[in-house]
This record gives structure tokens, C-alpha cells and sequence, in this order.
């Protein structure tokens, strides 16, 4: 029997599952953050049946969780990383690094969605195929996404335009249905609504129905208008050499985006954004691996992908101590 077909069989005896995903948080988000999480849940509840769904503020932090009258131990955790601690007696199906993992792990270098599809191919129904596009997207990995998945829906190749006014003249910016299916879920992963974008995205009958939802759209006009007060009112400082550090307050976790951007209009800099209401860090840059180590060391929670690594920090003073570390690395 395959390893395939024992995690199948043992999940589900296990049913109805507690399940633990990767809504996001700064600590492995990508550019415009990573709603495989959002997609790999929903792909699983479409094999096995869910009883509870559970997204951890920490990244690794999945072997139980509270549901207000008890404690619940999670069976499958999704792009969720390593466990931080070594009670996890559940699956993982991920794409993370796992040093010496004790428990039974599906691992690839493929997003997660893409595992679970590959996993349990023959369980998912071809009309939800579209999920797997979704969080090939969502973690920055669109070129992997399978063959099989373009035949069921073809309408994903079909161009969506974004409609731009100024100065009295309307610009067009088209760009393909499956591009599209990752900044709506992101969005309102960022304002808190995790769990509802697993439902929304279930909902959804065809991927064209999820970029006209309007919960969704209205995510997007928050983050959008909150993204424009941000730039407006806060400014990057340099710290030292071609590293910028901007500290923020923002009710909602966009950290991140705010990171990918001003990285977007310097290339060869490295942004360190800290949005102190929400405690999450984020750096994006050549150098945010290299950063992003050496603040570990210093006790700073942190990890992520080269090039994107964000994390927490715990009080005024964590900022203190980035300064001094990123100063002491370059010099000064």
C-alpha cells in the first residue's frame, strides 16, 4: 500500500477532521501573499469531512487548538511548516522545510494545493479542479500547475481586464482568469476572514464567480484604500546601505503588501516593514534571507522563502535591536 493510500485510509478514519491551514502570516508570505492555505483546505473538504477548520496566528503552531470549551487536537495541518512543539500526532501536507519530521508527512517542492491534488487525485471532483490553480498562484508558482487542470477548465486562460481612469482617459490591464484567483482571497485573509474565504471559495462554482464576490471586492477596496493611507502618511528610513526600514500601524495585516511594493519601485533594495499594531514583520529584498537569519539569532521570531521572509516581533524594542543587527551586518 502507498503512503498515498495509508494517510487516505487513516484520515479517514479519523472523520470528521480538524484541519489546520495556512491562512497567512508574514512569516513565509509571498508577493501578494499565499492563498494556498485557503485552497488546499478547500480542497480537502471536498474528500474528507471537516469538523473543525483552525488557522493558527503562528506559523507551526498546529498540534492543538481551543474551540472555547475544549481543546482539540488538529489531524491534518496544511502548509503549515515544521510543528513548533513535538506533540503534533497528526498529517502534514506541505512544501516547508521539516527537519527530521516524527510524524507523517506528505512533502513536495510544489505549493500545497498542488500536493493535495496530487495525493488525493482521484477523491477531488474535476468541477473544484480550479482550487489547485488558485493556490499555485497564491504561493507565486503558476508554471506548475497540471495539465489535467487546464483541460477541466479552459475559461481560466480567459483575459479579465482591470479598468483604469485618469487624466479622461480609460487604460485596460488584462491579464488572465487564473492570475486573478489569489489577490481576492488574500485580501480578505488580511482583514481576519480566513475561515470565510475557505467557505466563500467553496461556494464558488466556477473560478469566475470568486473574482465577482462581492465580499471579496470589498476586502480588496479596504486593503486598497488602507494600502493608499499607509504610503501616504509613513516613510522608509534608511538604515543603513541599500536596507530601508518602515514602521506602520494598521489594523489589518499588510505588512507584506506594503513591503512588495516599495520593493517593486527599488529593485536592488531590501524593505523591512513592521506594522506595530499587528506585530508582524515583513522584509522583501535580496537580502531578506541574510537579514532574516541573523535577527533569528538575535531572539527576533523569523523565517520564510529567499527573498521573502517576514515574522513577529514582541514589543517596541525587537525594533531596536533589527536597527542595530541589520547596522552591525553592513557596517556602522
Amino acid at each position: 500500500m502507498s503512503i498515498q493510500e495509508k494517510v487516505y485510509n487513516w484520515l479517514k478514519s479519523k472523520e470528521p477532521l480538524n484541519v489546520a491551514f495556512h491562512r497567512w502570516r508574514e512569516l513565509v508570505s509571498l508577493w501578494w501573499i499565499d492563498a494556498d492555505g485557503v485552497y488546499s483546505c478547500a480542497l480537502i473538504s471536498e474528500i474528507f469531512e471537516i469538523k473543525n477548520i483552525y488557522s493558527p496566528d503562528r506559523f507551526g503552531d498546529y498540534s492543538f487548538f481551543s474551540t472555547g470549551d475544549k481543546i482539540e487536537k488538529v489531524d491534518l495541518s496544511l502548509d503549515l511548516g515544521q510543528p513548533l512543539d513535538d506533540k503534533f500526532e497528526g498529517v502534514s501536507i506541505d512544501h516547508h522545510v521539516h527537519e527530521a519530521p516524527y510524524y507523517t508527512l506528505i512533502w513536495d517542492r510544489y505549493p500545497t494545493a498542488v500536493i493535495v491534488y496530487l495525493t488525493f487525485k482521484d477523491k477531488i471532483p474535476r468541477d473544484k479542479y480550479w482550487y489547485v490553480a488558485g493556490g499555485a498562484v497564491g504561493d507565486g508558482q503558476p508554471e506548475v500547475i497540471p495539465d489535467e487542470i487546464w483541460e477541466a477548465h479552459p475559461s481560466l486562460l480567459d483575459e479579465f481586464c482591470s479598468i483604469y481612469q485618469s487624466g479622461g482617459q480609460v487604460r485596460l490591464y488584462p491579464m488572465p482568469l487564473y492570475r486573478h484567483l489569489s489577490s481576492p482571497v488574500n485580501a480578505l485573509c488580511r482583514i481576519g476572514g480566513a475561515i470565510e474565504a475557505v467557505n466563500i471559495v467553496r461556494e464558488c462554482k466556477r473560478p469566475e464567480d470568486l473574482i465577482r464576490h462581492p465580499t471579496l471586492q470589498d476586502a480588496q477596496r479596504k486593503l486598497a484604500n488602507e494600502e493608499r493611507s499607509i504610503l501616504s502618511n509613513f516613510k522608509p528610513r534608511c538604515i543603513r546601505g541599500s536596507v530601508y526600514l518602515m514602521v506602520i500601524e494598521s489594523e489589518y495585516y499588510i505588512a507584506g503588501r506594503i513591503a512588495s511594493k516599495l520593493k517593486s519601485s527599488k529593485g536592488f533594495k531590501t524593505f523591512i516593514v513592521i506594522n506595530l499594531t499587528k506585530r508582524e514583520m515583513s522584509i522583501r529584498g535580496d537580502l531578506a534571507g541574510y537579514i532574516g537569519r541573523r535577527l533569528k539569532k538575535r531572539n527576533i521570531y523569523c523565517g520564510g522563502h529567499p527573498g521573502y521572509f517576514g515574522g513577529e516581533i514582541k514589543s517596541e524594542d525587537d525594533i531596536d535591536v533589527i536597527i542595530a543587527t541589520v547596522r552591525e551586518m553592513f557596517g556602522g
